[in-house]
């Protein structure tokens, strides 16, 4: 790969924008899923909140390491 400081803006956009998405979809899916989850199983907003969590929690991650690979 071409480093970042040799690389287009175009291309350097298009890094970052699959970074974040990547990082929003860490947050979304898990809630998502537990969404279906709760209509599949009729428990209510059980499985919503825990893949809610679990998706912030995911998603803090994912920023953290954004955020790292930032300052490198």
């Amino acid at each position: 790969t071409t480093p970042p400081e040799q690389q287009s803006p175009l291309a350097a956009a298009m890094a970052w924008s699959a970074r974040i998405t990547s990082v929003a979809l860490e947050m979304a899916l898990p809630a998502l899923g537990g969404y279906w989850l709760d209509g599949k199983l009729a428990t209510g907003y059980l499985f919503t909140v825990i893949g809610a969590v679990v998706g912030m929690a995911l998603g803090t991650i994912g920023l953290i390491r954004l955020a790292g690979a930032r300052q490198r």
